[in-house]
């Protein structure tokens, strides 16, 4: 990809509805409103994107994305004539922000911009980001607040498909005794973790996190309550609530705690992963591509964790599409050290599939990588075009 090379990007706006309500102490989805992004060029080739935008996590919302996408390809596309260049002009771009970061729009248009790459050389995805590091990936499953019958539903099909690890929403009324039901349906071998999505104040917190010890979960994500964020223009600037306080919390849960604490919303930019890094308030880091500005982005953060001897895992919007899906998966083969994986939830959740191909997990939750140009994916259009609430083609 050389400089001045037509490069069309298509954005669209899409709206998948769910086959059942997924939910969590911030939210309920009954579908997902997403931005997928195509980038062409003069050949012919595809490349595929996407990103999904939680006013809760990034600030970010499909407006925002749609209005960012132009000016983030435009910085993406200048002087990057290889992945490497891309991954450069990410960390440098990031690093210099002002302003609330928009990550999704940039994950979108990044991913699109490194399968088109991939497409090019004819290599597999994860072959722009490094060498591949483990041949077959174990998938962890992700488990929402519901009603107790349809919960437990879930879990005995996960038992039967043989998961061995898992993460529980929590934050409701009953947290103890659905991680009872869920320890005494799945066994006392899987390891579980659970999210809170900033439930509780620290001395709730710190109380909780007692409880969970005992009840041998080995971690904790986002337990403390943060205040909304406040609305600029199209985007709402969640990195204004993750100030010196809110580390300084999460430090003095840590110390305090005797199981992890896990950063999710807390780490979405350069910026404030190096705050959670300063004040020593983390054990672990949830990556997930699409709140961290994509995977190049990503594999500086990783490194960075590293250093600071933070642990990772690999993590998933709710209602992703194939595209994120593969390239969570690609991203989870280069950085092998992940504590966990997870995605695919598109599997269980669409009603409408709008994409086809790509790497698949088995029913056991394992998946190997094929040996495939790029992604994988392919659009299937019909189907986009149903789905796609608006749509815009930038020329570049």
């Amino acid at each position: 990809m050389t400089r001045g090379m037509n490069i069309q990007i298509e954005v669209r706006h899409v709206s998948i509805p769910f086959r059942f309500t997924y939910g969590h102490s911030k939210a309920s989805h009954r579908g997902v409103e997403l931005v997928v992004c195509i980038a062409r060029d003069d050949e012919g080739r595809c490349g595929y994107g996407e990103a999904v935008p939680r006013t809760y996590v990034t600030g970010e919302t499909c407006d925002s994305v749609m209005q960012n996408v132009g000016e983030c390809a435009a910085l993406l596309l200048e002087n990057c004539d290889d992945a490497e260049s891309v991954r450069k002009a990410m960390i440098e771009t990031a690093d210099g922000w002002e302003g609330a970061f928009p990550s999704c729009a940039f994950c979108a248009v990044e991913l699109a911009i490194l399968d088109l790459i991939a497409h090019k050389q004819e290599v597999p995805f994860f072959s722009v980001m490094g060498e591949q590091q483990v041949d077959s990936l174990s998938y962890s499953a992700s488990i929402g607040l519901g009603a107790s019958a349809f919960v437990t539903s879930q879990l005995l099909a996960y038992r039967a498909m043989g998961l061995k690890s898992f993460k529980l929403k929590v934050g409701g009324d009953h947290d103890l005794e659905a991680l009872t039901r869920a320890r005494n349906i799945l066994g006392r071998d899987v390891r579980i973790f659970v999210d809170a999505n900033g439930a509780w104040d620290r001395e709730t917190a710190a109380q909780k996190m007692e409880k969970f010890h005992a009840a041998g979960v080995w971690g904790v994500e986002e337990p403390l309550r943060r205040r909304d964020p406040e609305q600029k223009g199209a985007q709402f600037d969640c990195e204004e609530t993750l100030n010196d306080r809110h580390y300084k919390d999460n430090a003095w849960l840590k110390d305090r705690s005797p199981i992890s604490l896990i950063a999710d919303e807390s780490v979405i930019s350069l910026r404030s992963m190096r705050a959670a890094i300063e004040f020593n308030a983390f054990d672990v880091v949830d990556i997930r591509l699409s709140k961290l500005g994509g995977a190049m982005l990503s594999s500086h953060l990783v490194e960075l964790a590293r250093e600071a001897g933070m642990e990772f895992y690999v993590g998933a919007m709710v209602g992703e599409t194939p595209i994120l899906a593969a390239a969570g998966a690609h991203f989870g083969a280069v950085h092998a050290d992940h504590i966990c994986i997870q995605g695919y939830s598109h599997k269980a959740l669409h009603r409408i599939r709008s994409f086809a191909g790509g790497p698949s997990p088995k029913l056991n939750g394992t998946l190997t990588l094929k040996n495939e140009a790029g992604l994988g994916v392919s659009a299937r259009w019909g189907r986009l075009d149903q789905i796609t609430l608006k749509k815009e083609v930038i020329e570049l």
